[in-house]
């Protein structure tokens, strides 16, 4: 018994006595957490910040929403797998439907559009005014996630329109809209 014991107090100190020999994880790791895989729409907005631009190549995923008192328009684009999502839906976590993605064989094809109007060289906010001090108002977000597991997010909400988008904006919108009508 004795010998259990010396062996047990033995592999505790070998395994407390261990550590990371990494000084510095990356920020990615630093600010995730793990219990969520962030490489799933259903946590995408647990996924730590992009602090640097990515090459076109590298978008995994994108999701773009606009939302105002006439109604929303919600997309949500798997361009690593290949799929887009029915009538998504956002979660206090991420981006859930109710049904199975639609296998697109061309979803790569809208990086041409994210590339073309250079959306991550947007501003990340563009809101004016405190949401607080109106009801009805306009809201848009667009979220490009990185085989990092970064995602850079762009995005606004106010009482106009034209002060919380920038030039092209509406045009984006149709584009990805018919992008993502013209495959369901």
């Amino acid at each position: 018994m004795k010998k259990f014991f010396c062996f047990c107090f033995g592999m505790f100190l070998v395994v407390t006595g261990c550590k990371d020999v990494s000084d510095e994880p990356t920020k990615a790791i630093q600010s995730v957490d793990t219990k969520y895989d962030i490489y799933d729409f259903s946590y995408i907005k647990k996924a730590p910040d992009a602090d640097e631009e990515h090459p076109i190549d590298d978008v995994i995923k994108i999701y773009f929403s606009e939302w105002s008192m006439e109604g929303s328009t919600v997309i949500a684009i798997d361009v690593e797998n290949r799929e887009i999502f029915k009538d998504p839906h956002s979660t206090r976590n991420g981006i859930e439907s109710f049904e199975d993605p639609v296998f697109v064989e061309d979803a790569r094809e809208v990086l041409k559009i994210i590339e073309k109007y250079n959306v991550q060289k947007w501003k990340e906010d563009y809101t004016f005014e405190d949401p607080s001090t109106y009801e009805d108002g306009i809201s848009f977000d667009i979220w490009i996630q990185f085989s990092d597991g970064t995602v850079d997010r762009h995005g606004g909400a106010g009482t106009s329109k034209s002060a919380i988008t920038r030039e092209g904006f509406d045009t984006l919108a149709k584009e990805l809209i018919d992008f993502v009508d013209t495959r369901l």
